[in-house]
């Protein structure tokens, strides 16, 4: 299974940054066919978390005597050397490689540059080419399992969230509808079901890795779990949680979700969902709280009672510093009029 290293500021600036797209992204170019930009200024990275290995460890990439090593791959002009990608080279993969994006980038060029491909990357020697990509969106790794042999990549285009796909290494077949029941409907759109403004939050202590959901502010909204092999899990609240949504359930601005205040050590997550009061703006009719112990994946509903007179979402940086039993004060921003907020702490009672 992947150990991943990115945090909760990745998805959100990923979210940031992004805007939603709708078709595939990924285009498998044969690299001998590859057309050939003017410019070829310094390429730019983007890296991504350490994954295990697949190979038995007998392969050293970097000591590999030339006529062992796959040829050179003819890539777009400014893309850095990388070999072909063969089956010998998954002999050769680690733990300390990488999947990883690379761009060029000029003046005027699309979001995407005017060329980048995506790599396997070990920590020394040449890098393997995977597949050059299309420009019109930039692509960057959200995460992967090299042991699976899969990615999973988010496509860029400057406004708010932006869609996840699921890349098999091995031949690029791009699936969007990946993640089966386990990715909170919040973060599906469109026909057939696509992923959008997802990415790993921190691994835990079963080894399981929790993943958030971000609404279109960057917050997160939505939780699931990465358990090994290209297997996604929901939560057990999740059943709970998706009929509060449907019952009504709103978020701090009025919009069907909910607010997250999760611990430093990702043992613990606290939802709350919300009840709007009719037409008057973003006023709270109170809500529920959904606590979460992501240790044991145990949960409970306790109706919040004692919520202000307006809808209320996590502070910034907000943590939950208590236990799964006793969460503690909640740091919260909650709305007092049209253009007006005040800063709170939030009990579960």
């Amino acid at each position: 299974m992947a150990r991943w290293q990115r945090g909760l500021a990745v998805g959100a600036a990923l979210v940031a940054g992004a805007a939603l797209g709708f078709t595939a992204y990924l285009t498998v170019v044969r690299v001998l066919d590859a057309a050939s930009p003017a410019a070829a200024p310094a390429p730019t990275a983007s890296s991504t978390p350490t994954a295990t290995p697949t190979g038995d460890g007998t392969c050293h990439w970097v000591n590999l005597p030339e006529d062992a090593k796959p040829p050179v791959a003819e890539q777009a002009e400014g893309l850095p050397e990388a070999r072909l990608l063969t089956d010998a080279v998954w002999d050769c993969v680690d733990d300390t490689w990488v999947v990883e994006t690379r761009r060029v980038e000029t003046d005027g060029a699309p979001i995407g540059g005017t060329a980048q491909a995506l790599y396997l990357s070990p920590p020394e020697g040449d890098l393997v080419l995977l597949y050059e990509l299309r420009t019109d969106v930039q692509v960057e790794v959200v995460a992967f399992d090299l042991a699976a042999r899969l990615a999973w990549t988010a496509r860029l285009t400057g406004g708010d969230g932006y869609q996840v796909v699921q890349i098999e290494l091995e031949d690029g077949l791009v699936v969007e509808d990946w993640g089966a029941g386990a990715v909170p409907p919040l973060q599906r759109w469109g026909e057939g079901g696509r992923v959008f403004s997802v990415a790993p939050v921190r691994d835990l202590a079963d080894g399981t890795v929790l993943w958030a959901g971000y609404s279109y502010r960057s917050t997160v909204q939505s939780l699931f779990l990465y358990v090994g092999d290209g297997e996604f899990q929901a939560l057990a609240a999740q059943r709970a949680i998706g009929g509060l949504l449907t019952g009504g359930g709103v978020d701090s601005h009025g919009d069907v979700g909910a607010e997250v205040w999760l611990d430093d050590d990702g043992t613990v997550a606290v939802m709350l969902i919300q009840r709007a009061a009719g037409s008057e703006f973003l006023a709270s009719a109170g809500g529920t709280w959904v606590v979460i112990d992501l240790v044991t994946d145990q949960w409970r509903l306790v109706e919040a009672t004692s919520l202000p007179g307006g809808l209320c979402g996590p502070a910034e940086d907000a943590r939950v510093t208590g236990t799964a039993q006793s969460p503690g004060a909640l740091a919260a921003v909650c709305w007092t009029g049209p253009e007006s907020q005040e800063s709170v702490e939030l009990v579960v009672e």
